[in-house]
């Protein structure tokens, strides 16, 4: 049968696999026995486990599966936790069995409002490089192809040249994240840094060996900020790569991490995902849509991913990514106005049931001259998701968190 649309708050939900000749969520008879009249769990379990993306083929250059090869862009839900209104559903009609039969019921939220998950995957520190300074400048002789207008590139070369002769008067702008964490402390934010480790053509000059990049991570653990790793692009497919970035980790922060979020998000559900538990993270925080916001596996909950290979839940937790910035600025075309009207859904959606709102930005991405107004949307952005009373949280606290229920 074909999915069909029932109304549950107030909102039209898809039921992947309705029952014929039921209109209805569920009932009761006469005797006051329950009736699940849909498969719900069977709906909840498609999404959840990412079983379309066995189905289906269609992936990008980098291996991704994107919203526009999803179920939800077809439904037109990509925005919706729809597994959230699935077991909302199950909640309600056991809470309405148990009232009726005297049974005492307890219902439980991960957060009384709302949690908000901000985090920052940091690809690049240097804007003005000398590599990068020289590149600039072939390319404003037209040596090689311009990727920004000859009056930008006369600016950056001049800033460039500026910032490598007296660095301390003309900081680079993606040598900012220590400044991020202290603004983002001030609001009582607490974010996620995910640092990268390159391995690949394709992941960003970010080293972890130098002794700077220790005095980094300290400085931001200080703050109360959690420290990750972003997983270089090659890790997707490659558990020993995966390893010996651990190990290069291990050694320039002094600890372990216990998240990671792929680079450039490229993961394989069952292959990447395996290889993260064997190498010993808590958790990943991969699974969204780069091309899209809005929730991949339905949920604005953490949960732990299906092994199909195995038939058995993965002891890995999966916390989904609901908004990156590019998805909306770069691949949807938008703007500030529609990123606000994103991340409001957004909340909206995770006040309604508890759940958590996750925000990826990345520090190379709050340049005026690339993003006009970036400067003062951004710090907004976030101040009104706190204003909301949303409680401030890492992946770790998730984690902790989810735990407990």
């Amino acid at each position: 049968m074909q999915p069909v649309s029932l109304i549950w708050l107030q909102q039209s939900v898809p039921v992947l696999f309705p029952q014929e000749g039921f209109e209805e969520w569920f009932s009761f008879d006469d005797n006051g026995h329950l009736y699940i009249r849909q498969d719900i769990i069977k709906s909840a379990f498609f999404f959840l486990s990412g079983l379309q993306e066995y189905d289906r083929t269609e992936r990008d250059e980098h291996g991704r599966f994107l919203h526009r090869h999803s179920l939800q862009h077809a439904l037109g839900v990509g925005m919706m936790p729809v597994v959230n209104y699935y077991f909302d559903v199950l909640v309600h009609a056991l809470s309405l069995f148990c009232q009726r039969w005297d049974i005492p019921f307890e219902r439980k939220r991960l957060f009384s409002s709302f949690g908000f998950w901000l985090s920052h995957d940091v690809d690049r520190l240097a804007y003005f490089s000398l590599r990068q300074t020289l590149k600039r400048m072939l390319q404003y002789c037209g040596i090689k192809q311009r990727t920004s207008s000859r009056n930008q590139l006369k600016k950056d070369i001049v800033r460039g040249l500026a910032h490598l002769i007296f660095p301390h008067r003309f900081p680079d702008p993606w040598q900012n994240i220590l400044s991020m964490a202290e603004d983002e402390a001030k609001l009582g934010i607490r974010s996620t840094y995910f640092l990268l480790f390159r391995q690949h053509y394709m992941d960003g000059r970010v080293g972890l060996k130098p002794l700077r990049h220790r005095q980094m991570i300290e400085s931001f653990r200080r703050s109360g900020a959690e420290v990750g790793l972003h997983g270089s692009y090659a890790s997707m497919h490659d558990a020993a790569v995966l390893r010996n970035q651990i190990q290069e980790f291990e050694q320039a922060a002094g600890f372990t991490p216990a998240g990671i979020r792929q680079h450039y998000l490229r993961t394989d559900i069952s292959q990447t995902l395996a290889s993260q538990l064997d190498t010993g993270f808590q958790y990943d925080a991969t699974l969204g849509f780069a091309d899209a916001p809005g929730y991949r596996n339905g949920y604005c909950y953490p949960f732990k991913p299906f092994d199909f290979s195995k038939q058995s839940i993965m002891d890995i937790w999966e916390l989904p990514l609901m908004l990156m910035e590019v998805s909306v600025l770069e691949y949807q075309q938008g703007d500030f106005e529609h990123l606000q009207l994103v991340a409001t859904k957004l909340a909206d959606e995770a006040e309604k049931f508890g759940g958590f709102v996750s925000l990826l930005w990345h520090n190379c991405r709050l340049r005026e001259e690339d993003y006009p107004g970036v400067s003062s949307f951004y710090p907004n952005l976030i101040r009104e998701m706190m204003v909301r009373n949303a409680e401030s949280i890492t992946g770790c606290d998730l984690v902790k968190l989810i735990r407990t229920l």
